[in-house]
């Protein structure tokens, strides 16, 4: 018996040999494959000059303390520039393009949302309500709940009773 597990240990150790390189092989192709996956970024370095269009061709996002339309610019990329130049021109949003009852809409929007508000406010009141009535009416559910469970207690005793009472007479009446 010993000899035999002997040689059982001595062919599972031949196979470890075997195992490892197996195991690297195996964790380099899955790192190689992975490899493949990972993004791959090139940077070019040159020189030259950098040329922009017509800034009056092109949109660009303006931020301005005032809305209107961008008529022309003053200036060109590369100019010097100093605090205070003006540097694009705006002219005002024509009006027919304006909404001539926007005061009005404000003030019908602002009152429908007071509405709402209050519209609100009274829904809150009636399910405060309603939660005051059901906390109201549960003792009385349950004192019912109560009666029914101790009526149907008192149905079952009585068919309880009735039951054993047909099993006496079956039992003690002469058989046919």
């Amino acid at each position: 018996m010993p000899n035999e597990l002997r040689e059982l240990y001595l062919q599972t150790r031949a196979t470890d040999q075997w195992v490892k390189p197996r195991r690297w092989i195996i964790a380099v192709s899955v790192f190689i494959v992975l490899a493949f996956f990972l993004p791959w970024t090139q940077t070019v370095a040159t020189e030259g000059n950098l040329v922009f269009d017509d800034p009056m061709d092109r949109m660009m996002p303006l931020a301005m303390a005032e809305d209107g339309r961008l008529s022309s610019w003053q200036v060109r990329e590369g100019d010097q520039v100093r605090k205070g130049d003006t540097l694009a021109l705006l002219e005002e949003t024509k009006t027919e393009y304006m909404d001539p009852n926007v005061l009005s809409n404000t003030e019908l929007g602002r009152d429908a949302k007071s509405d709402a508000v209050v519209g609100y406010q009274s829904k809150i009141i009636a399910l405060d309500e309603q939660i005051l009535q059901a906390q109201r009416a549960m003792p009385l559910q349950i004192m019912a709940a109560w009666r029914k469970v101790s009526a149907d207690s008192a149905k079952y005793q009585a068919a309880k009773l009735q039951s054993l009472e047909a099993e006496r007479r079956l039992l003690t009446s002469p058989s046919l």
